[in-house]
């Protein structure tokens, strides 16, 4: 199967030009804050204002909550949000 062909079947997606920058572990925590829970509006919401997909926000949230930096700005959200991961992967 082409590359051409991936494409019209919606396998392939090229990156777009005005690619964002990932949002830094304070700015997530901050987003964690202000959103909580998971929910379908903090999915959307995540993708609009933070330009990346749920999956990697919570890959990317995962860091953030080790971060000396943004555990110091947010430490009640980083430890809300570890207690939840620490639930997760019991």
């Amino acid at each position: 199967m082409s590359r051409g062909h991936r494409a019209t079947l919606g396998l392939f997606r090229p990156r777009s030009p005005e690619r964002r920058p990932e949002p830094t572990p304070v700015q997530l925590l901050a987003f964690e804050e202000e959103f909580g829970a998971h929910s379908s509006r903090k999915q959307l919401e995540i993708q609009d204002r933070l330009g990346i997909r749920p999956a990697r926000y919570y890959q990317l949230l995962l860091r953030a909550v080790h971060d000396p930096a943004a555990v110091a700005a947010h430490p009640t959200t980083a430890r809300l949000a570890r207690d939840r991961f620490e639930r997760k992967t019991r």
